[in-house]
C-alpha cells in the first residue's frame, strides 16, 4: 500500500513538473522574428539570448506575460530596430517627474533601450539595480544585452505581471498606461499583442485576450399594460374654387448675335537694341578749403571837402576847411595878398598858399581816398 501511494505522488510530482518546464519555456528566435515583423533572422538570434535571460530575471516565464511583454517592446522600439529615440528630448526638459533638474538632462537622458527608458531618475534606479553606472553612462542601455535587462528590470519595478496573467483587453491597457503614461500607439500595442499569443500560445483558462469584455445584455422590454389609443381619421382634401391661373406663354428664344471676327494681331515691333551704358567717369576732386586772409578793420568813413577854386586872384582857396571854420568867402588879409603878375594870370601866387600835401593811409587798398590838407604856414 506504501509502495503505491508513493508511486502515486512520484507520478503526480512528474505531470506537475512537466507542466512548469512546458509552460516556463524559452523563446526561440523563429518565434521572436515572427512577432517582430521585419526583424531579420541574425537579430533574432542575437537577441534572443539576451532577452530569455532578462525575461527569466524579471519572472516573465509564461506565455501569456511573454505576450505582453514582447508586445510593449515591439512598439516601443519598432520591432527592436532602434533602441534610442529619435528625437532630441528637448521636451523633457525640467520635468521634475523624471528626476530631470537640471540643464541639459532632458536632451542626455532621452528614451533609450527596448522599452525606451527616460529621465534621469529612471537611469539611476536602473543602474543600482543591475550594477551598472547608467547615470554618467546613459549610452550604455542601448547595448542588446544591458537595454533587455533595464527593460525587464522596469516591468519588475511597475508589477506588471499580474496584470499579464488576466490576459484581458483591460488589463493590457493598464500595462499600456503604466508604461507609456497614456495610451499612445494603442491600435499598434494590441495588434502586436494578438500578434504575440497567436505565436506562443493562450495559456489558462481565460481565451479572450485581448478582446473587450463582455457587455450585458439590454433589459427586455416591459410590456406595457395601457391600450393602445386610436388612430385619429385623416381629413379629406378641401377641393379647391380657385380657378387655375392660365400658363405664360413662352418667350421665344432670340436667335443668337453672330460672333465677331478676331482682328489678325499686329505684328510686334522689333526691339530696339539699347544703347550702351556710358562708362563711368570719375568726377574731379574737389578743391581743398582754403581759408581767406582776415581783412583789416576799415576806417571810419570821414567825407572830405571837394575842390572849389576861389573866383578872385590871390584868395585863400576854399577847399579842404576845418569842421569849424565857416563856408562863406573869407577875405584875404591884407599883409598876405599880393597882386598876381601876368604870367600867373590864371592862378594864385605861390607866396599865398603852399601846395597842398598828398597824405596816404598806411594800408594799400584802394578803398581810401587821398585827403588833401594845404598847409597854412605862408599865412601865419
Amino acid at each position: 500500500m506504501k509502495s503505491l501511494v508513493l508511486a502515486l505522488l512520484f507520478a503526480t510530482l512528474l505531470f506537475a513538473s512537466t507542466l512548469v518546464l512546458a509552460s516556463e519555456r524559452d523563446l526561440t528566435a523563429t518565434e521572436l522574428s515572427q512577432i517582430m515583423t521585419g526583424l531579420p533572422e541574425s537579430r533574432a538570434r542575437e537577441y534572443v539570448g539576451p532577452l530569455n535571460e532578462a525575461m527569466r530575471s524579471a519572472g516573465i516565464n509564461t506565455p501569456a506575460r511573454q505576450a505582453a511583454f514582447l508586445a510593449q517592446l515591439g512598439h516601443e522600439s519598432g520591432n527592436l530596430r532602434w533602441f534610442r529615440e529619435f528625437a532630441s528630448g528637448r521636451a523633457y526638459e525640467g520635468r521634475r517627474d523624471l528626476g530631470n533638474t537640471q540643464a541639459g538632462d532632458g536632451v542626455r537622458y532621452k528614451g533609450r533601450g527596448p522599452i525606451q527608458i527616460t529621465g534621469r531618475a529612471n537611469y539611476r534606479a536602473a543602474g543600482r539595480a543591475l550594477g551598472v553606472d547608467l547615470e554618467n553612462n546613459p549610452q550604455l542601455a542601448e547595448d542588446p544585452r544591458i537595454g533587455f535587462r533595464t527593460a525587464a528590470w522596469y516591468w519588475n519595478s511597475r508589477n506588471l505581471n499580474q496584470y499579464a496573467d488576466r490576459q484581458t483587453q483591460d488589463a493590457f491597457d493598464t500595462i499600456t498606461r503604466r508604461i507609456n503614461g497614456g495610451y499612445n500607439g494603442k491600435a499598434d500595442r494590441d495588434a502586436k499583442y494578438r500578434a504575440a499569443q497567436r505565436v506562443l500560445g493562450r495559456n489558462g483558462p481565460n481565451d479572450n485576450a485581448a478582446q473587450p469584455e463582455p457587455r450585458p445584455e439590454p433589459r427586455p422590454e416591459r410590456p406595457s399594460t395601457r391600450p393602445e389609443r386610436p388612430t385619429r381619421p385623416t381629413r379629406p382634401e378641401r377641393p379647391s374654387t380657385r380657378p387655375t391661373r392660365p400658363t405664360r406663354p413662352t418667350r421665344p428664344t432670340r436667335p443668337t448675335r453672330p460672333t465677331r471676327p478676331t482682328r489678325p494681331t499686329r505684328p510686334t515691333r522689333p526691339t530696339r537694341p539699347s544703347r550702351p551704358t556710358r562708362p563711368y567717369r570719375p568726377s574731379r576732386p574737389t578743391r581743398p578749403y582754403r581759408p581767406t586772409r582776415p581783412t583789416r578793420p576799415t576806417r571810419p568813413y570821414r567825407p572830405t571837402r571837394p575842390y572849389r577854386p576861389s573866383q578872385s586872384y590871390g584868395r585863400r582857396p576854399t577847399y579842404n576847411r576845418r569842421p569849424t571854420q565857416s563856408y562863406g568867402r573869407r577875405q584875404p588879409s591884407r599883409s598876405s595878398y599880393s597882386r598876381p603878375s601876368r604870367s600867373s594870370y590864371s592862378r594864385p601866387s605861390r607866396s599865398s598858399y603852399s601846395r597842398p600835401s598828398r597824405s596816404y593811409s598806411s594800408s594799400r587798398s584802394s578803398s581810401y581816398r587821398p585827403s588833401y590838407r594845404p598847409s597854412y604856414r605862408g599865412r601865419r
